[in-house]
Protein backbone atom coordinates (compact mmCIF):
# COMPACT_ATOMS: atom_id res chain seq x y z
CA UNK A 1 0.00 0.00 0.00
CA UNK A 2 2.69 2.00 0.72
CA UNK A 3 4.48 1.90 -2.16
CA UNK A 4 1.42 2.17 -4.18
CA UNK A 5 0.89 5.55 -2.95
CA UNK A 6 4.46 6.51 -3.20
CA UNK A 7 4.59 5.44 -6.56
CA UNK A 8 1.35 7.39 -7.30
CA UNK A 9 3.24 10.68 -5.49
CA UNK A 10 5.72 10.19 -8.15
CA UNK A 11 3.94 10.04 -10.90
CA UNK A 12 1.89 13.33 -10.41
CA UNK A 13 4.79 14.72 -8.94
CA UNK A 14 6.06 14.16 -12.67
CA UNK A 15 3.35 15.33 -14.48
CA UNK A 16 3.04 18.28 -12.24
CA UNK A 17 7.10 18.91 -12.99
CA UNK A 18 6.59 18.92 -16.40
CA UNK A 19 4.15 21.42 -17.03
CA UNK A 20 6.07 23.31 -14.59
CA UNK A 21 9.57 23.06 -16.33
CA UNK A 22 8.12 23.52 -19.56
CA UNK A 23 6.09 26.69 -18.67
CA UNK A 24 9.26 28.02 -16.46
CA UNK A 25 11.72 27.41 -19.69
CA UNK A 26 9.40 29.15 -21.83
CA UNK A 27 9.08 32.39 -19.58
CA UNK A 28 12.83 31.97 -19.14
CA UNK A 29 13.17 32.39 -22.96
CA UNK A 30 11.67 35.56 -22.70
CA UNK A 31 14.65 37.02 -21.10
CA UNK A 32 16.97 37.38 -23.74
CA UNK A 33 13.37 38.90 -26.16
CA UNK A 34 13.19 41.88 -23.06
CA UNK A 35 16.95 42.66 -22.70
CA UNK A 36 16.54 43.33 -26.75
CA UNK A 37 13.16 45.09 -26.51
CA UNK A 38 12.97 46.71 -22.90
CA UNK A 39 15.95 48.88 -21.26
CA UNK A 40 16.92 47.51 -17.76
CA UNK A 41 14.75 50.49 -16.14
CA UNK A 42 11.42 49.18 -18.02
CA UNK A 43 12.66 46.10 -16.77
CA UNK A 44 12.73 47.24 -13.16
CA UNK A 45 9.34 48.28 -13.46
CA UNK A 46 7.92 45.11 -14.32
CA UNK A 47 10.42 43.25 -12.18
CA UNK A 48 8.97 45.94 -9.30
CA UNK A 49 5.04 45.39 -9.98
CA UNK A 50 5.16 41.51 -10.19
CA UNK A 51 7.03 41.78 -6.79
CA UNK A 52 4.09 44.38 -5.78
CA UNK A 53 1.50 41.67 -7.37
CA UNK A 54 3.05 38.35 -5.33
CA UNK A 55 2.69 40.59 -1.90
CA UNK A 56 -0.65 41.19 -2.69
CA UNK A 57 -1.90 38.09 -3.37
CA UNK A 58 -1.28 37.14 0.12
CA UNK A 59 -4.23 39.45 1.18
CA UNK A 60 -6.58 38.57 -2.15
CA UNK A 61 -5.90 34.90 -1.13
CA UNK A 62 -5.90 35.24 2.84
CA UNK A 63 -5.34 31.69 3.05
CA UNK A 64 -8.60 30.03 1.42
CA UNK A 65 -6.63 28.49 -1.14
CA UNK A 66 -5.57 26.16 1.77
CA UNK A 67 -8.66 26.10 3.61
CA UNK A 68 -10.54 24.90 0.61
CA UNK A 69 -7.90 21.95 -0.01
CA UNK A 70 -8.23 20.92 3.55
CA UNK A 71 -12.23 21.01 3.82
CA UNK A 72 -12.78 20.21 1.02
CA UNK A 73 -10.96 16.85 1.78
CA UNK A 74 -12.33 16.52 5.14
CA UNK A 75 -15.75 17.09 3.46
CA UNK A 76 -15.23 14.45 1.51
CA UNK A 77 -16.21 12.04 4.32
CA UNK A 78 -19.73 13.24 4.17
CA UNK A 79 -21.86 13.80 1.08
CA UNK A 80 -21.21 15.35 -2.19
CA UNK A 81 -23.26 18.32 -2.10
CA UNK A 82 -20.94 19.32 0.96
CA UNK A 83 -17.90 19.53 -1.60
CA UNK A 84 -20.06 21.96 -3.17
CA UNK A 85 -20.86 24.02 -0.36
CA UNK A 86 -17.16 24.81 0.58
CA UNK A 87 -16.45 25.25 -3.46
CA UNK A 88 -18.68 27.77 -3.43
CA UNK A 89 -18.28 29.38 -0.13
CA UNK A 90 -14.63 29.54 -0.86
CA UNK A 91 -15.17 31.04 -4.38
CA UNK A 92 -18.01 33.91 -3.80
CA UNK A 93 -15.63 35.00 -0.48
CA UNK A 94 -12.70 35.33 -3.01
CA UNK A 95 -14.93 37.48 -5.73
CA UNK A 96 -15.98 39.77 -3.33
CA UNK A 97 -12.99 40.42 -1.69
CA UNK A 98 -11.13 40.65 -4.73
CA UNK A 99 -13.82 42.89 -6.07
CA UNK A 100 -13.11 45.34 -3.31
CA UNK A 101 -10.04 45.28 -3.14
CA UNK A 102 -9.48 45.67 -6.77
CA UNK A 103 -11.47 48.83 -7.06
CA UNK A 104 -9.30 50.40 -4.36
CA UNK A 105 -6.16 49.53 -6.21
CA UNK A 106 -7.82 51.14 -9.29
CA UNK A 107 -9.18 54.25 -7.55
CA UNK A 108 -5.30 54.92 -6.12
CA UNK A 109 -3.10 53.88 -8.98
CA UNK A 110 -1.88 57.15 -8.97
CA UNK A 111 -0.27 57.24 -5.79
CA UNK A 112 0.40 53.70 -5.93
CA UNK A 113 2.62 53.77 -8.74
CA UNK A 114 4.59 56.95 -7.46
CA UNK A 115 5.15 55.03 -4.02
CA UNK A 116 6.40 51.91 -5.94
CA UNK A 117 7.84 53.22 -8.72
CA UNK A 118 8.77 56.70 -7.77
CA UNK A 119 6.65 57.97 -11.19
CA UNK A 120 3.06 59.12 -11.89
CA UNK A 121 3.60 57.92 -15.32
CA UNK A 122 2.46 54.16 -13.81
CA UNK A 123 -0.67 54.46 -12.84
CA UNK A 124 -2.16 52.86 -15.93
CA UNK A 125 -0.08 49.55 -15.20
CA UNK A 126 -1.14 49.30 -11.82
CA UNK A 127 -4.60 49.59 -12.92
CA UNK A 128 -3.76 46.30 -15.40
CA UNK A 129 -2.23 45.02 -11.59
CA UNK A 130 -5.56 45.05 -10.30
CA UNK A 131 -7.37 43.49 -12.99
CA UNK A 132 -4.81 40.94 -13.02
CA UNK A 133 -5.07 40.21 -9.42
CA UNK A 134 -9.13 40.28 -10.16
CA UNK A 135 -8.91 37.51 -12.50
CA UNK A 136 -6.13 35.14 -10.72
CA UNK A 137 -8.48 35.21 -7.81
CA UNK A 138 -11.05 34.06 -9.67
CA UNK A 139 -9.21 30.58 -11.15
CA UNK A 140 -7.36 29.81 -8.00
CA UNK A 141 -10.06 27.56 -6.28
CA UNK A 142 -11.05 26.02 -9.88
CA UNK A 143 -6.93 25.03 -10.05
CA UNK A 144 -7.10 24.06 -6.49
CA UNK A 145 -10.11 21.42 -7.04
CA UNK A 146 -8.14 19.61 -10.27
CA UNK A 147 -5.16 19.26 -7.57
CA UNK A 148 -7.30 18.14 -5.33
CA UNK A 149 -9.11 15.76 -7.09
CA UNK A 150 -5.62 14.24 -8.75
CA UNK A 151 -6.54 16.01 -12.32
CA UNK A 152 -2.80 17.08 -12.61
CA UNK A 153 -2.86 16.24 -16.53
CA UNK A 154 -5.55 18.82 -17.09
CA UNK A 155 -4.06 21.21 -14.40
CA UNK A 156 -0.88 20.94 -16.30
CA UNK A 157 -2.34 21.55 -20.00
CA UNK A 158 -4.01 24.62 -18.62
CA UNK A 159 -1.35 25.93 -16.83
CA UNK A 160 1.19 25.43 -20.46
CA UNK A 161 -1.40 27.27 -22.48
CA UNK A 162 -1.73 30.19 -20.09
CA UNK A 163 1.78 30.20 -20.63
CA UNK A 164 1.53 30.05 -24.63
CA UNK A 165 -0.71 32.50 -24.63
CA UNK A 166 1.14 35.14 -22.13
CA UNK A 167 4.69 34.74 -24.41
CA UNK A 168 2.93 35.03 -27.50
CA UNK A 169 1.02 38.19 -26.54
CA UNK A 170 4.15 39.05 -25.42
CA UNK A 171 5.91 38.95 -28.08
CA UNK A 172 3.78 40.10 -31.01
CA UNK A 173 2.91 43.34 -28.97
CA UNK A 174 5.99 44.40 -28.44
CA UNK A 175 8.15 43.26 -31.57
CA UNK A 176 5.40 43.75 -34.01
CA UNK A 177 2.86 46.71 -32.16
CA UNK A 178 5.49 48.67 -30.97
CA UNK A 179 4.09 48.82 -27.33
CA UNK A 180 6.20 49.60 -24.13
CA UNK A 181 6.03 47.80 -21.23
CA UNK A 182 2.26 47.68 -20.67
CA UNK A 183 1.84 44.93 -23.82
CA UNK A 184 3.59 42.20 -20.74
CA UNK A 185 0.61 43.45 -18.54
CA UNK A 186 -2.22 43.12 -21.24
CA UNK A 187 -0.25 40.13 -22.40
CA UNK A 188 -0.89 38.65 -18.51
CA UNK A 189 -4.83 39.95 -18.10
CA UNK A 190 -5.80 38.15 -21.95
CA UNK A 191 -3.32 35.04 -20.18
CA UNK A 192 -5.79 35.21 -16.74
CA UNK A 193 -9.02 35.52 -19.01
CA UNK A 194 -8.10 32.39 -20.60
CA UNK A 195 -7.92 30.85 -17.49
CA UNK A 196 -11.06 32.11 -16.35
CA UNK A 197 -12.70 30.95 -19.28
CA UNK A 198 -11.14 27.50 -19.46
CA UNK A 199 -12.61 26.81 -15.74
CA UNK A 200 -15.64 28.04 -16.24
CA UNK A 201 -16.79 24.18 -16.34
CA UNK A 202 -15.53 23.65 -13.16
CA UNK A 203 -17.12 26.41 -11.86
CA UNK A 204 -20.82 25.17 -13.27
CA UNK A 205 -20.20 21.48 -11.78
CA UNK A 206 -19.69 22.45 -8.43
CA UNK A 207 -21.43 25.73 -7.69
CA UNK A 208 -24.64 25.61 -5.67
CA UNK A 209 -25.28 28.95 -4.52
CA UNK A 210 -25.50 28.06 -1.19
CA UNK A 211 -23.39 30.04 0.77
CA UNK A 212 -22.23 28.74 4.43
CA UNK A 213 -21.72 31.26 6.83
CA UNK A 214 -20.54 28.86 9.67
CA UNK A 215 -18.56 26.92 7.31
CA UNK A 216 -16.99 30.55 5.76
CA UNK A 217 -15.60 31.20 9.50
CA UNK A 218 -14.28 28.00 9.97
CA UNK A 219 -12.78 28.08 6.79
CA UNK A 220 -11.29 31.48 7.67
CA UNK A 221 -10.01 31.56 10.87
CA UNK A 222 -8.31 28.24 9.10
CA UNK A 223 -6.63 30.59 6.60
CA UNK A 224 -5.75 33.87 7.84
CA UNK A 225 -3.15 32.33 10.39
CA UNK A 226 -1.16 31.88 6.50
CA UNK A 227 -1.05 35.74 5.82
CA UNK A 228 1.75 36.09 8.19
CA UNK A 229 3.74 33.31 6.77
CA UNK A 230 3.38 34.44 3.54
CA UNK A 231 4.17 37.19 4.18
CA UNK A 232 7.42 36.25 6.05
CA UNK A 233 8.36 34.55 2.96
CA UNK A 234 7.71 37.11 0.54
CA UNK A 235 9.75 39.58 2.15
CA UNK A 236 12.60 37.21 2.29
CA UNK A 237 12.50 36.55 -1.13
CA UNK A 238 11.31 39.91 -3.15
CA UNK A 239 11.84 42.57 -0.54
CA UNK A 240 15.59 42.68 -2.06
CA UNK A 241 14.24 44.43 -5.34
CA UNK A 242 13.18 47.66 -3.47
CA UNK A 243 16.32 47.76 -1.18
CA UNK A 244 17.87 48.07 -4.37
CA UNK A 245 15.95 50.48 -5.94
CA UNK A 246 16.34 52.81 -2.83
CA UNK A 247 19.61 52.51 -3.11
CA UNK A 248 20.58 52.75 -6.69
CA UNK A 249 17.83 52.85 -8.77
CA UNK A 250 15.77 51.31 -11.46
CA UNK A 251 19.25 50.52 -13.76
CA UNK A 252 20.39 48.58 -11.38
CA UNK A 253 17.16 46.73 -10.22
CA UNK A 254 16.83 45.67 -14.06
CA UNK A 255 19.94 44.05 -14.25
CA UNK A 256 19.52 42.24 -10.94
CA UNK A 257 16.01 40.77 -12.30
CA UNK A 258 17.23 39.92 -15.18
CA UNK A 259 20.32 37.69 -13.61
CA UNK A 260 17.76 36.54 -10.86
CA UNK A 261 16.02 34.52 -13.44
CA UNK A 262 18.85 31.97 -13.45
CA UNK A 263 17.64 30.67 -9.66
CA UNK A 264 14.59 29.05 -11.37
CA UNK A 265 16.31 25.82 -12.33
CA UNK A 266 16.72 25.56 -8.38
CA UNK A 267 13.39 25.83 -7.30
CA UNK A 268 11.90 23.38 -10.79
CA UNK A 269 12.03 20.01 -8.58
CA UNK A 270 10.99 21.69 -5.13
CA UNK A 271 7.71 23.19 -7.06
CA UNK A 272 6.87 19.98 -9.00
CA UNK A 273 6.99 18.01 -5.90
CA UNK A 274 4.90 20.76 -3.72
CA UNK A 275 1.89 20.96 -6.35
CA UNK A 276 1.40 17.11 -5.58
CA UNK A 277 2.11 16.69 -2.10
CA UNK A 278 -0.09 19.03 -0.46
CA UNK A 279 -3.60 17.80 -1.78
CA UNK A 280 -1.80 14.22 -1.45
CA UNK A 281 -1.05 14.31 2.60
CA UNK A 282 -5.03 16.42 3.02
CA UNK A 283 -6.22 13.18 1.54
CA UNK A 284 -4.00 10.60 3.30
CA UNK A 285 -3.20 12.65 6.69
CA UNK A 286 -5.85 10.20 8.29
CA UNK A 287 -4.45 7.48 7.12
CA UNK A 288 -3.28 4.71 10.54
CA UNK A 289 0.00 4.20 7.88
CA UNK A 290 0.69 8.11 7.42
CA UNK A 291 3.18 8.65 9.59
CA UNK A 292 5.67 6.06 8.04
CA UNK A 293 4.33 7.26 4.78
CA UNK A 294 5.10 10.12 5.35
CA UNK A 295 8.68 9.84 6.37
CA UNK A 296 9.78 7.66 3.58
CA UNK A 297 8.42 10.03 1.10
CA UNK A 298 10.30 13.13 3.01
CA UNK A 299 13.47 10.84 3.11
CA UNK A 300 13.45 9.81 -0.78
CA UNK A 301 12.48 13.81 -1.47
CA UNK A 302 15.65 15.02 0.68
CA UNK A 303 17.66 12.69 -0.53
CA UNK A 304 16.90 13.38 -4.48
Amino acid sequence: MIRQDIIRLSRQTLIYGFGYVIARMINFLLLPFYSHHISPEEYAVISLVYAFIAFLNIFYHYGLESAFLRFYSGAGLQEASDKKDVFTTVLFSLIATATVFSLLIGVSAQGLSHVLLRSDNYAHIIRLTALILFLDALFLIPLHYLRINNKASVFTLITLANVLINVGLNIYLIRFRGMGIEAVFISNVCASAFNVLALIPVVIRNWNWRISPSLWKKMILFGLPFIPGGLSSMIIELSDRYMLQWFKGLHEVGLYSAGHKLGIFMMLIVMAFRFAWQPFFLQKHKDPQAPRLFSKIMTWFVFI
